[in-house]
C-alpha cells in the first residue's frame, strides 16, 4: 500500500510517523510532502505559542516532548482588574526541532521525506493520483494535512471551516513569570483573547486580527508573524480514501484555539485508520473524541458577543476560591446552581477545554 500525507506541521508528521509505527511489517509506502523550504518551514512553525497540555505526550507515545518552559499556572485577566489563576501541568514546546526529531524518526522507520508541491489531484477508483510540480504518482490513501488554507481542500470542493488571523510577536520578557500563560480577555477580542506565553527566557504575544481594529504590543518586540487558525470542523473529514486532518480539518479548539494536541491525536487516529484499511475507523473516533464536542463552539457563540460587564459576571463563581478545598469546590456549585445557571453549558465547556483544549 502507497500512502501520502502532505503537509509537515504536527498534524502531518504525527500522521507520518504513525504510519510507519504501526507498519510493524514494513509492507508499505509513506511520502510525507512538505511545500516549504526549511528556513521557510521552521519560521512558519515559529508563528505558535507552543503551549499543550501534559497529557498530549501520553497519548502519542512514543513521541517525547522538547520542552523550552514548564508550565505552572495560568492567569487570566478580565475588565475591571479581576485575575484569575488556576495550577495547571503543561510545556511550551520547540514546534519547530520537535517537528524535526519527529520527521527524522519517520525516516529511520522507513519513511520517505520530500519536499514539493501539489498541483492537482484525482480519485479513480480506488487510487489517488497526486500531480507534484511535474510528477503524477498514484497512491492508495491520502492524508491532507496542508493546513488552514488547504489547497486539497479546495480541489475536491470541500466547504471552508471557520477562519481567524491571529498577529504573534516575539519579545524579551518583561512581564511575566517562565511558569506562567497569561489570558486578557476584553470585549475588544471578540472571539479571541490576547495571550502572553514565556518563550525560554524571552515571551510571545498574540493578537486577534479584525479588519476594523489592529492591536499591537506597546513593548519593542524582535519578530512578527501570522497565521490562520481554522475551527469549527467541516462537513467530511474523510472523502472517499482521503483524509484530513490538523488545520485542514478545522480541528483547532473553538473556544482556545489550541490546535497542536487535537493535530498530533487526529493525526496519529488517520494513521491507525489507513494501516487498518478502513478511513471510516478514523472519523467514528475523531467524532466519538473530547476534541470535537459541539459544546466548544456553543460556548464560543455566547461569549464572543459578551460586553465586558457580562464578562465580569460571569466569572464571579470562581473569584476567591481556592479548588484544592472541598468546602471550596461545594461553595461554587451552590452558587452557580443558585445564582448562575444560565452559565452552566459555559462552565461545562471552560472544564472541557481545560482538560482537552490545549
Amino acid at each position: 500500500m502507497k500512502i501520502a500525507i502532505v503537509g509537515a506541521g504536527p498534524a502531518g508528521c504525527s500522521a507520518a510517523f504513525f504510519c510507519k509505527y504501526f507498519d510493524k511489517d514494513n509492507e508499505h509506502d509513506v511520502y510525507l510532502f512538505e511545500r516549504l523550504e526549511r528556513k521557510k518551514w521552521e519560521k512558519y512553525h515559529f508563528i505558535c505559542g507552543e503551549a499543550v497540555n501534559e497529557e498530549l505526550f501520553k497519548e502519542i507515545r512514543p513521541i517525547k516532548p522538547l520542552v523550552k518552559n514548564r508550565i505552572n499556572k495560568i492567569k487570566e485577566c478580565y475588565p475591571h482588574d479581576i485575575e484569575l489563576t488556576f495550577k495547571v501541568r503543561g510545556y511550551i514546546l520547540d514546534r519547530p526541532t520537535l517537528l524535526k526529531e519527529i520527521i527524522e524518526k519517520f525516516q529511520e522507520l522507513g519513511g520517505n521525506f520530500k519536499i514539493s508541491n501539489i498541483s492537482k489531484i484525482k480519485l479513480k477508483e480506488n487510487k489517488i493520483k497526486i500531480k507534484l510540480n511535474s510528477k503524477v504518482i498514484e497512491f492508495d490513501y491520502l492524508i491532507a494535512a496542508d493546513g488552514a488554507n488547504s489547497k486539497i481542500r479546495k480541489l475536491l470542493n470541500i466547504r471552508d471551516p471557520l477562519k481567524i488571523v491571529a498577529n504573534m510577536f516575539f519579545a524579551d520578557n518583561e512581564v511575566i513569570e517562565n511558569d506562567t500563560l497569561i489570558f486578557y480577555y476584553d470585549e475588544v477580542y471578540r472571539e479571541m483573547y490576547k495571550w502572553v506565553f514565556p518563550n525560554n527566557d524571552r515571551m510571545k504575544l498574540g493578537y486577534p486580527v479584525y479588519k476594523d481594529r489592529k492591536f499591537s504590543p506597546k513593548c519593542e518586540y524582535l519578530s512578527k508573524g501570522s497565521r490562520v487558525i481554522a475551527y469549527g470542523g467541516i462537513d467530511k473529514i474523510v472523502k472517499d480514501r482521503i483524509l484530513f486532518v490538523g488545520d485542514a480539518a478545522g480541528q483547532a479548539n473553538a473556544l482556545t484555539k489550541g490546535g497542536i494536541r487535537s493535530a498530533m491525536i487526529a493525526g496519529k487516529m488517520a494513521a491507525e485508520s489507513v494501516i487498518k484499511n478502513d478511513p471510516y475507523y478514523y472519523e467514528k473516533k475523531w467524532e466519538k473524541s473530547p476534541y470535537i464536542a459541539p459544546i466548544y463552539l456553543e460556548a464560543l457563540n455566547i461569549t464572543k458577543n459578551m460586553s465586558n460587564d457580562e464578562l465580569v459576571e460571569h466569572i464571579k463563581p470562581f473569584t476567591n476560591l481556592h479548588f484544592e478545598k472541598s468546602c471550596d469546590k461545594l461553595k461554587f456549585i451552590i452558587r452557580t446552581l443558585l445564582f448562575y445557571r444560565k452559565y452552566l453549558k459555559l462552565y461545562k465547556a471552560y472544564e472541557m477545554c481545560d482538560k482537552w483544549g490545549w
